[in-house]
């Protein structure tokens, strides 16, 4: 066995693998691996776990750790490396996947769809949008948060984004589920039928590219058939990337959108100092993402041998890095167990990854977010649960299936 286990801890405290684990509160768990043991060997998936901030960053920046061998909880408890790739076309490459430098020549011609003049750009869109759905809230009624604005909102947003003719909520969102339940309780038959059910969403992309190449709409299907012209990538990964994008597009905000709302009901006091000062609304935006943390961790696997606070790493085993972890450090942040809507965005987080595989479209998440908030903050007095919401069994994502709220008016 490489490394040791600390001697308080047990793998009975800590179960990565243990959807569970996550619903309940694993946050004690984080502090004493920090603490105790924060370059962890976890026997149970035969892998390292780091949990500090600075070891996450390392590890995203290194050219020593590859994600091609894979990157999710499931491809490592279910001992194949092949998971996330299933869902790909055959002959693609992936953004997720895929090392630098070919990774980095990716990034560089999507870049400019997802950069700070877009985000402006889009941003009065998507308040039209949020405006939309929320003057069409019933006051005082009880709605499920998720259904009413946490799917359609992003969906919309990355349709306009990806220059799609139609947005399709309902299969768009099947979709995305579909894709993301690589990440819960799942075993090969059910990850089939996951797979055999995306062929919908393969099979509506290249009818939307086929059409596009020459009828030509604009936004990121138009980069990319303008990149298959130049022979930088092919049609496989040309379909790959904007199932790619449709579905992290809407899942990591939907979960942030959500987060932010169930966040603000469990600390009102929070909510009132919004009110008072709506210039807040931004780093509440980033504040969420660090506290809720919607992508609990990803591994990669060490290219050589290597040392990290005097752990030997060898050449082919997984590291986990454990976001939800990193983003509580206490050596990052004051009070780090403390939600502040209030909270300065220096220092960063690693809500959405860091280094080479940093989230694309990190900008316009937090700006859907940010936006969201403004417009409740203007519309609603009062937010309050207005049931028992569900959440999302997973140990890839932190979410919600249902959240019940009731939002009183001005």
């Amino acid at each position: 066995m490489s490394g040791k286990m600390s001697a308080a801890l047990d793998y009975h405290i800590v179960r990565l693998e243990d959807p569970q684990f996550y619903l309940d509160d694993p946050y004690p768990v984080y502090r004493r691996l920090r603490s105790e043991a924060p370059v962890f060997w976890y026997e149970p998936l035969k892998c390292w776990v780091v949990s500090k901030q600075e070891d996450i960053r390392f590890v995203s920046h290194s050219h020593q750790f590859t994600a091609s061998k894979g990157i999710i909880i499931n491809e490592f408890k279910n001992n194949d490396q092949g998971i996330v790739e299933s869902l790909y076309p055959e002959g693609a490459e992936s953004l997720t996947t895929i090392d630098p430098p070919r990774q980095q020549d990716m990034r560089r011609f999507l870049q400019p769809n997802f950069g700070i003049t877009m985000v402006k750009n889009l941003e009065p869109k998507v308040r039209e949008i949020a405006t939309e759905i929320l003057d069409a809230i019933p006051a005082g009624e009880p709605i499920d948060w998720i259904e009413r604005v946490s799917t359609p909102v992003p969906l919309a947003v990355i349709c306009g984004l990806l220059g799609l003719r139609e947005m399709k909520i309902r299969e768009f969102k099947e979709w995305t589920d579909h894709f993301m339940a690589i990440g819960t309780e799942t075993d090969k038959s059910k990850l089939d039928e996951h797979i055999a059910s995306l062929r919908e969403m393969k099979d509506f992309f290249y009818g939307e590219i086929e059409y596009q190449r020459k009828n030509p709409q604009g936004g990121v299907i138009a980069t990319l058939v303008e990149a298959e012209r130049g022979g930088e990538i092919n049609e496989a990964t040309v379909i790959h990337l904007c199932e790619l994008m449709l579905v992290a597009g809407n899942d990591t905000t939907r979960h942030g959108l959500t987060g932010q709302m169930a966040l603000l009901i469990e600390h009102p006091e929070q909510y009132r100092r919004l009110q008072e000062d709506p210039s807040l609304c931004e780093t509440a935006a980033n504040e969420t993402v660090r506290f809720f943390t919607p992508t609990l961790g990803l591994f990669r696997v060490a290219r050589e041998d290597l040392e990290i606070r005097g752990q030997k790493i060898k050449a082919g085993e997984p590291v986990y890095m454990l976001y939800a972890s990193g983003n509580r450090d206490e050596d990052v942040y004051d009070n780090p167990d403390v939600y502040d809507v209030s909270r300065p965005r220096n220092p960063g987080h690693v809500g959405f990854g860091s280094g080479f595989h940093h989230c694309l479209g990190n900008l316009i998440a937090r700006m859907e977010i940010k936006v969201i908030t403004e417009e409740v903050v203007k519309r609603f007095s009062r937010l309050e649960p207005a049931g028992e919401p569900v959440r999302l069994r997973s140990v890839l994502n932190n979410g919600y299936l249902s959240l019940p709220v009731r939002l009183t008016r001005f």
